[in-house]
């Protein structure tokens, strides 16, 4: 559950790293609404490719404590929802309309 002081915001994807950090981890630089990019880090890269993110609008928390991940600032965390299917687990993203802008708090 997420507490009161969690701040969920809408972010847009466009631009990432030159390559993948990891076989698991996508670095992701964000736009969170304001006039600076917001770089996240998520072990997603086994179920996404960075092309699949650009221009989709994502849910994240925002107001988290900066954790470095393999000596890279980490600046939020994506929701997603993990499921078991077929014996084999999946992963998706929590993604809104296009229509929603970057920034958009979400309640």
């Amino acid at each position: 559950m997420l507490a009161k002081r969690n701040f969920v915001l809408a972010v847009r994807g466009g631009i990432f790293g030159d390559k993948p950090t990891s076989y698991y981890v996508l670095k992701l630089t964000l736009n969170d609404g304001t006039d600076q990019k917001r770089t996240i880090l998520s072990c997603i890269h086994e179920y996404y490719e960075p092309e699949q993110l650009v221009g989709k609008t994502c849910v994240a928390i925002t107001n988290l404590p900066t954790r470095m991940m393999m000596g890279i600032p980490s600046e939020g965390m994506l929701i997603s929802a993990v499921y078991e299917y077929d014996g084999h687990e999946g992963l998706n993203l929590l993604m809104l309309d296009d229509a929603i802008p970057a920034g958009a708090k979400l309640y």
